[in-house]
């Protein structure tokens, strides 16, 4: 049976993006393994604001405590905060992390890039947040000559790592969510969650759109929509890719909670290092 608190809890996690109105991603893997990662995340101020109290109204009508609501609905990505907790991650290198505001859009526009050593070290950092990720071999097949890797990132926005529901029981949940969903279409019916890929070999399979570049490289992409919310299997993303002489990869397996502790872990001992700097004396 479905808990009906559980679900408006999911939902209002699922839009708890931040604030976060449209947002863009690019991760570039090299033939070594490492790459970059770039994201560009957008708040309409005002939408913002209003959601705030929407939410907490709909918190106290469900009878939930405060700590269920968010009273920063622009920690999530905080680009100062995340910069702090990503430097403290081995493998990982930031490059950039600004914001900046537009006063006469009256929008708020954060920028980070990551460089990484290992799509491993990415994820496990908490680089790409809310989600579960696993890169496998895929041994030798008909589709395709040769071996392949496939990569696998499923968004967990109710904060754990269940699998998604199948049958009645997952459509009961499409409902359940569509309708929680159609009271905030008016604040977010324009959210849109972009994530680009680009790999150093071909593409052989994928639920998102792929393409080339002019100068012959493998580019995949996705797009989250704000309906698409309300269906766990439009929030899982794939893609399988060939294996190539210098590849380096190595399989692994990050849950959604894992990924979630090792970004608390870090940001409480930015907090803590910060503390600490404050409080030692002036020389």
């Amino acid at each position: 049976m479905i808990d009906v608190r559980h679900v408006v809890i999911a939902v209002l996690t699922a839009l708890a993006l931040g604030g976060c109105l449209k947002d863009s991603s690019t991760t570039t893997l090299k033939l070594d393994g490492s790459g970059t990662f770039t994201q560009t995340s957008t708040i309409e101020m005002e939408k913002a604001k209003a959601y705030i109290a929407q939410l907490k109204a709909q918190a106290r009508g469900l009878g939930l405590p405060p700590e269920d609501t968010s009273a920063n609905p622009f920690a999530a990505v905080d680009a100062t905060q995340r910069e702090a907790a990503l430097k403290l991650h081995k493998g990982i290198r930031v490059v950039r992390a600004d914001r900046r505001e537009d006063a006469k859009k009256k929008t708020r526009t954060y920028e980070l890039q990551v460089a990484f050593d290992s799509l491993q070290q990415m994820y496990a950092a908490g680089v790409v947040e809310d989600v579960s990720v696993k890169l496998e071999r895929v041994p030798e097949g008909k589709a395709w000559e040769g071996k392949a890797w496939k990569l696998t990132v499923r968004h967990v926005f109710d904060g754990n790592d269940r699998e998604p529901l199948v049958g009645k029981s997952a459509e009961n949940l499409r409902k359940m969510r569509a309708a929680m969903l159609e009271r905030y279409k008016r604040l977010w019916g324009s959210l849109e969650i972009t994530s680009t890929l680009q790999l150093p070999t071909k593409i052989l399979a994928t639920n998102g759109q792929p393409r080339r570049t002019a100068e012959g490289g493998h580019i995949v992409t996705w797009r989250i929509g704000f309906t698409d919310l309300a269906d766990a299997s439009r929030l899982i993303q794939h893609v399988t890719f060939a294996d190539a002489e210098g590849l380096k990869l190595k399989p692994f397996v990050l849950s959604a909670n894992d990924i979630a502790n090792a970004i608390e872990e870090a940001e409480l001992a930015a907090q803590e290092a910060k503390k600490k700097k404050k409080a030692v004396p002036p020389k």
